[in-house]
């Protein structure tokens, strides 16, 4: 049976849940009306399926599988306008997974239906349009999530 193919999105930078300012509040509304109007929009993306930016740059949303993967990897690429600790860019795609499970393409967002190849890259360049571009990748719900061969050296 051959692996199903790897989903590219490509959506807008959602708002940062972390370090809002010193301005901005990080009043719990505020944080669940920004997620709101974000995953509205990237309602609307998926609408479309395709969306231009005025930069030239195309938001995608793949359609939705007819099942939700059980299993699945993800890789992303963030093109920012500074660099973001780790642990920032990690919390910078909370409102995206969520979205990616609400609308049915994961069982779930938990590790043990989603697991990370690596941290997300950053691309950094001021003037370029902010996005998030994660590639996710359905696992075969058989396949053994690690690598390693676990058996003893002396068997066949």
């Amino acid at each position: 049976m051959a692996s199903p193919s790897p989903l590219l999105f490509v959506v807008p930078m959602p708002p940062n849940v972390t370090n809002r300012g010193a301005r901005a509040s990080n009043n719990w509304r505020q944080v669940y009306c920004d997620k709101k109007a974000y995953c509205a929009s990237l309602d609307l993306i998926a609408t479309c399926r395709r969306f231009a930016t005025n930069s030239g740059i195309a938001y995608t949303i793949p359609p939705v599988p007819s099942a939700p993967f059980d299993r699945a990897t993800i890789h992303s690429t963030m093109y920012l306008g500074n660099a973001m600790d780790d642990d920032n860019a990690m919390a910078r795609h909370k409102h995206v997974l969520d979205w990616i499970r609400r609308a049915g393409y994961l069982v779930d967002d938990k590790k043990k239906h989603l697991r990370w190849l690596d941290l997300p890259q950053q691309v950094v360049k001021r003037g370029q349009t902010y996005r998030i571009e994660l590639i996710l990748t359905p696992e075969l719900s058989g396949r053994p999530r690690c690598a390693v061969d676990v058996r003893p050296l002396n068997t066949p």
